[in-house]
């Protein structure tokens, strides 16, 4: 985007934008998720985690699917 300079009233000093934004390491593919922090099935970090009756921790939208799929079932 480049930088923007703007005049403050009865200044001529330019204020400097912030610096551009860095890639964080933390997103690289290289980076090892946590297995705590990770949906087990897929192995993908959790966006949506909730705690279902067994203990465990699934990810929502995955959960909410099985339980559907399971009801059309019975």
């Amino acid at each position: 985007l480049g930088h923007r300079h703007r005049t403050v009233s009865g200044s001529a000093s330019p204020i400097p934008s912030a610096p551009p934004r860095t890639r964080s390491p933390w997103l690289t593919k290289d980076y090892e998720v946590p297995k705590g922090l990770q949906f087990p099935i897929i192995s993908t970090l959790f966006h949506d985690s909730v705690v279902a009756s067994d203990g465990h921790t699934y990810e929502r939208e995955a959960i909410i699917r099985w339980i559907q799929r399971k009801r059309e079932y019975v």
